[in-house]
Order: structure tokens, then C-alpha cells, then sequence
């Protein structure tokens, strides 16, 4: 049977060719309508989930959807995306369950009405009602929802007041609130179908009065307060134009596009940030204590003789450079030795080899687009070092210079849920927006996050690798180490990528390969892969170091007093 053939115009052509009655018979035409489908398959999924977001997108003015049955279903959990405790927004109104949620509104409505003895209810609706037909034409499907425009008028009105003083609340110190399980309100106000319009958040509250006017706060600075759980201080950061909702806010957030006014205290630890990464590379700590230890010798063997000052200076050296050379396991010259003499070994007593360091990493399958990268515990093996990981933009991921930046993403109970709807709304309205104008390193995506996880994670070590780096902090009794990583490696074939997007991080994942192959990489993959991994095994050759170190000192102490006899 020929699988392929070469085209009429030299292009190369793939076909299954029956040559014989007896291979024709080897599948019957249902199961070759089955094979046919199972090859198709994977293809009509990706399109139909590509098409499927794309419809959500039908004009720029939409910034909120409900998502679809079918692309939950087969890509995700419907518990990522449904409210478990308040609705808000169109989509969720009429949903029984979560009808007790409508007097707490209520009563916060009150409390925010009770600031000030100027407020009040007809205030609010005034203003509203001059923007609530343009206001909903930013809901996706809008009809599917079942209510009528005096309804969405209400719904806005009291959706907003809650929000608008739930954030009040919030700058008021109140850490937890009366009737809410916070865990479920945080994951119910990132849903991208649980929104309303930030616009209206802030008609509400320019028409809230209260206390003293003048020391009035920003709505974004309250709300940047709010989704940083209190950690950032007020009027830090510059104003976001056009924000479309919480959810758009947040994603401004965890994606590090918020941007901080410049003060002298952000000037003086950046600078002092700089300083650190200096003294880390070039090992300053380490010259220091050699330095002490020279001039506490030169002191103590002030009137020693000359040729021992000399072995003293010459011994601590030789120590100096033995620490170092270990310390830094990325050493060339260090790595190359040690390979050398267990290659050497390897070959005279003929050892069963498994493979050689050529072998490591030089075989991968045909892959299509980006190019296949080593799993995370391959490039841990192989000496990339891990560093800038920051708890402020946990959804970070880049290789550059040898190092993978990273954020600190925290795993709990509405981490997926965040991350899902934080994804979704970058792929269905944040990126089609910029059309491949954003393309500088400083902005990240959840996209290519996505996809350096996909294919870094394959296993529960990857897992605890990252937690051990930092770059996942997993809280105790939350998720189960296998969840993670099903959830980092599930298909998500309506991911994609803008033509710059696609660009930069396939030029990062080809780096990440070629370093990872270079051979220095694989000799210090392999070593530590099959050779230091026991402790035994490690203590042992540090003591053959140690024995070869003491006994060149000796050489050398035996050569200079044969000489000074």
C-alpha cells in the first residue's frame, strides 16, 4: 500500500493507494467512514471552536458574552463560567438560584443611598437612562437573555450601586462582608457573563455624594484597591481610558499594563533591584569572602616566611575556585571535566550506555506551527535558571537570556475559573483589537502563557518543579497536583494568535530548543540525569574532588621544601 506520492507540480502529496483485492478488503466502508472521521476530527474541532469565537465578536462595540454550551462542554468546565452566589449583568437575572442575592443588593443600595442625605435612587436612574440602549448594545446576543428594556434599566441601577459600595466597603477597611462568602463573590465577579458596563460603575459614582467632596477617590483608584486585595495604596497608578468591566480591569492587572506614576521611593528600588542582579552575577559575595580571608592571613602570617605566605595565597585560591567552579554548575570548564571522566570510565570498563549527551534532545516529532520546547523538568536538567518572579503579574512566562521570567500564579479554589475567563476575554475581544500592533516584550498575554505551559507541563514533576521555582504557589487543601496538570495541558484548539504574537514567542520557543540543545546543555542534562541523582552518589564524588584538591596541595607543599632544603 502507498501512503504518498510526489505532485505534478513537485509538491509533496499524501494518499492511501489500494493496490490488491486483499488490502481492499482489510476495512470495510464503515470503517473507512470511521478512519475518515477520526482524521478529520481533530481538524472540524479546531474550526468549529475558532468559528465559535469568532461569532462572539460581531462588531467592536461588544465587550461581554455568555459562553457557548458546546465550547464549555468540550474544552472546560461549566463551573468556570457560571455564578454560584450573585448574579450580575442580563445573562443571570432570571436564574432562580440565585435569587437571595437580590436582598443583598437591596440592602447595599440602602447603604450607599445613607452616605449622604443628597443621594438618591432618582439620581441614578436619570443617568442611566440616557445610556442604557448604548449600554446594551455591548452584550452579546442580548435577546437570549429574556428581558425587557425597563428590566436592564433596574438591573443596571441596582447592579451598579452594589458594586459601587461592595468597593467603598472595601477602602473602608471592611475585610470581610456580612451575608457574602468572599470566595464565592470573587469568583462570581470574573465571570465574562457575570458583568456590567464599568461606565455605568462610574455614573453611579460621580452622582454619589458623601462626607467631604474635595478627598473624594477615583472609582479605578477603589477598584485597582479592591482587585489587589488592598496591597496597592491609592492614586498609585495612572488611569485606564475605556475600561469595559471588572474583568477587563483585572486582566489590566494580572498582564502588568497598569502604569505606576513615577516616585522617588519606585526610583530608588529599582535602582537597588539593579544593584542586586549585578552583585548575583558576577558573585561579588564570593570575592568578598576571599578578599577577608587574604587579608586575615596576610595579617596572621605577617612574619611567616615568604614561599609559605606564597602556598597559603596560592591553596586558598585553588579552594576559591573549586567552591566556585561547584557552585556554579553552569561552569563550562567544570561540566566538560566531570563528563570527560565518567565518559572516559564509561569506555574503559565498557558500561552498558544508554545513550550519549549527542543523543539528548536531538529526536522530536515533525511538529506543525510553534516548535516543540523541553518540559520543565529537561531545562531545569539542563541549567536555565529561574528569576523576576513577581506575585503581581502571576500569568508572566518568557524565555530571554538564558533565564525564564516567570510570575507566581497562587492555586486555589477560583484560580482556574479566573484563568479561564481572563483567557476567553483576551482571545474574543482584547487581542482582535490591537491587530498586531502590541508587540512589545513588556506586554504578556494569558495566550502565550497558555502555551508555554501546554508544552512545558507534561507531568506531576513539572508540577512540583514549578512550585519548587515559585512560579505556581499551590495552597495546602486546594488542588490536587494531577488537576493542575490536566488543566495546563488540555487541547484549546480556539487559541490563537495574531500574526507579531506568533511571531515573538515562536522565536522564543526556537532559543529555549536551541539552548537546551546546545552541548554543554546536554552533557549537563545528562550528568544529572543519570549520574547525580542519588545523594550517595554526590557526597562520593565530592569527596574525589576534595582528595584530588588536598593532594595537588601536598604536591606542591613537598615540591617547595625539597627546594628550600
Amino acid at each position: 500500500m502507498n501512503c504518498s506520492k510526489e505532485g505534478k507540480n513537485g509538491s509533496f502529496q499524501t494518499e492511501i493507494d489500494m493496490h490488491t483485492i486483499e488490502e481492499e478488503m482489510l476495512l470495510l466502508s464503515e470503517e473507512m467512514v470511521e478512519l475518515s472521521s477520526i482524521a478529520t476530527k481533530s481538524t472540524k474541532e479546531k474550526y468549529s471552536a475558532a468559528e465559535c469565537i469568532q461569532k462572539l465578536r460581531e462588531n467592536s462595540n461588544l465587550s461581554m458574552c455568555r459562553i457557548p454550551g458546546d465550547l464549555c462542554a468540550n474544552y472546560g468546565d461549566e463551573s468556570y463560567y457560571e455564578p454560584k452566589f450573585i448574579s450580575i449583568g442580563p445573562y443571570h437575572l432570571k436564574n432562580e438560584k440565585l435569587g437571595p442575592s437580590q436582598k443583598l443588593k437591596l440592602q447595599y443600595l440602602s447603604d450607599l443611598l445613607g452616605r449622604s442625605e443628597e443621594n438618591n435612587l432618582g439620581t441614578y436612574m436619570e443617568a442611566i437612562r440616557e445610556v442604557y440602549l448604548y449600554e446594551k448594545d455591548k452584550y452579546f446576543e442580548f435577546n437570549t437573555s429574556e428581558i425587557s428594556d425597563d428590566e436592564f434599566l433596574k438591573m443596571l441601577v441596582l447592579d451598579g450601586c452594589f458594586l459601587v459600595e461592595l468597593l467603598l466597603k472595601h477602602n473602608d477597611g471592611w475585610l470581610m462582608f456580612p451575608g457574602i462568602d468572599i470566595h464565592e463573590l470573587n469568583h462570581d465577579l470574573m465571570l465574562i457573563e457575570n458583568q456590567v458596563p464599568f461606565s455605568v460603575l462610574k455614573l453611579i459614582y460621580e452622582n454619589t455624594k458623601w462626607g467631604s467632596q474635595n478627598h473624594k477617590i477615583k472609582l479605578f483608584d477603589l477598584a485597582v484597591r479592591y482587585l489587589h486585595n488592598g496591597m496597592e495604596r491609592i492614586g498609585n497608578h495612572k488611569e485606564v481610558e475605556s475600561i469595559d468591566h471588572l474583568l477587563h480591569l483585572l486582566y489590566i492587572c494580572r498582564s502588568d499594563r497598569l502604569e505606576i506614576f513615577p516616585t522617588l521611593g519606585t526610583q530608588v528600588l529599582s535602582y537597588f533591584q539593579q544593584v542586586l542582579l549585578y552583585l548575583k552575577e558576577f558573585h561579588t559575595l564570593s570575592l568578598l569572602i576571599y578578599c577577608f580571608i587574604v587579608i586575615f592571613l596576610e595579617t596572621y602570617y605577617d612574619h611567616s616566611d615568604a614561599d609559605w605566605r606564597i602556598f597559603i595565597y596560592i591553596a586558598v585560591t585553588i579552594l576559591l575556585v573549586v567552591w566556585l567552579t561547584i557552585y556554579i554548575w553552569g561552569s563550562y570548564v567544570f561540566v566538560g571535566l566531570v563528563y570527560l571522566v565518567i565518559w572516559i570510565v564509561e569506555h574503559m570498563f565498557k558500561f552498558n550506555k544508554k545513550s550519549t549527551a549527542k543523543d539528548v534532545g536531538m529526536i522530536s516529532p515533525l511538529v506543525h506551527g510553534l516548535v516543540a520546547i523541553p518540559t520543565i523538568t529537561e531545562i531545569t536538567h539542563a541549567g536555565i535558571r529561574w528569576s523576576d518572579i513577581s506575585y503581581t503579574v502571576p500569568y508572566k512566562m518568557t524565555f530571554k537570556s538564558k533565564i525564564m521570567q516567570a510570575g507566581s500564579m497562587e492555586i486555589n479554589d477560583n484560580s482556574f475559573s479566573e484563568f479561564e475567563n481572563l483567557l476567553l476575554y483576551e482571545q474574543i475581544y482584547f487581542i482582535p483589537r490591537f491587530q498586531g500592533n502590541e508587540t512589545d516584550d513588556q506586554f504578556f498575554y494569558m495566550s502565550s502563557y497558555t502555551l508555554y505551559l501546554r508544552n512545558l507541563v507534561k507531568t506531576n514533576d513539572d508540577v512540583n518543579l514549578l512550585q519548587k521555582h515559585g512560579v505556581l504557589n499551590i495552597l495546602p487543601g486546594s488542588i490536587e497536583i494531577d488537576e493542575i496538570r490536566n488543566f495546563f495541558g488540555k487541547k484549546r484548539p480556539w487559541l490563537v494568535l495574531n500574526e507579531s504574537h506568533q511571531k515573538k514567542i515562536s522565536y522564543r520557543f526556537k532559543s529555549l530548543q536551541k539552548f537546551v540543545r546546545k552541548g554543554h546543555c546536554k552533557r549537563r542534562t545528562k550528568l544529572t540525569k543519570d549520574y547525580f541523582v542519588n545523594p550517595i552518589i554526590i557526597f562520593s564524588f565530592a569527596g574525589f574532588v576534595m582528595i584530588t584538591v588536598l593532594t595537588y596541595i601536598s604536591t606542591i607543599y613537598t615540591i617547595m621544601s625539597y627546594f628550600k632544603t
